[in-house]
């Protein structure tokens, strides 16, 4: 199902304990993402190499819509670092919940991610030129 919406490959499904390796849709962006923990519609907590973990929460409300909050949490970064982390953060989780959100409404994606990646992929191929 991640790979509807936010990735292009996970090497398994998540499961508590497991290590899963994600594939982005960014051509080299992988990351090993650790399970620590899941609990099935309402929490789902991840962590990554480099000191950095996601908890989301869903919350099923009265009206039949669910509210998702994801908190993130990096360490051993600058002050700077970290705003600059969060801010990144806060756009890509905006992003992947918009397309999930599309993709659970009308069965499609609205290809919100797909875009920001091509969108990074231009910007790091203009900031790192290839040498002839």
């Amino acid at each position: 199902m991640l790979s509807r919406f936010w990735l292009s490959r996970t090497s398994a499904p998540l499961r508590t304990g497991r290590s899963v390796t994600w594939e982005f849709m960014v051509p080299s962006a992988v990351a090993e993402t650790h399970v620590r923990e899941m609990v099935r519609d309402r929490r789902i907590v991840l962590e990554w190499d480099g000191d950095e973990r996601a908890e989301l929460k869903f919350e099923q409300r009265a009206d039949g819509f669910t509210r998702v909050e994801i908190e993130s949490a990096i360490t051993g970064m600058t002050v700077d670092e970290a705003v600059a982390k969060a801010i990144e953060a806060t756009q890509g989780y905006t992003l992947v919940v918009s397309n999930l959100k599309a993709l659970l409404e009308t069965g499609r994606s609205a290809g919100l991610v797909e875009d920001k990646a091509v969108l990074i992929t231009e910007k790091q191929s203009t900031d790192n030129p290839r040498q002839s």
